[in-house]
């Protein structure tokens, strides 16, 4: 399994409180879809189509 993480921001600006709160927000949304979709369990995620 590979993970790739791309931005692209600058890394030396300082995220504001606005970035902070949404990336909050993202990660929340996403780890409340993974629960409802039963993705924790990975074959239940590939067989979604997730890769």
């Amino acid at each position: 399994m590979e993970v790739w993480e791309v931005t692209r921001y600058p890394t030396d600006v300082p995220a504001t409180n606005n970035h902070i709160l949404a990336a909050q927000s993202l990660i929340e949304a996403s780890f409340q879809a993974a629960a409802r979709n039963r993705w924790f369990d990975f074959s239940k995620g590939m067989s979604d189509g997730h890769k």
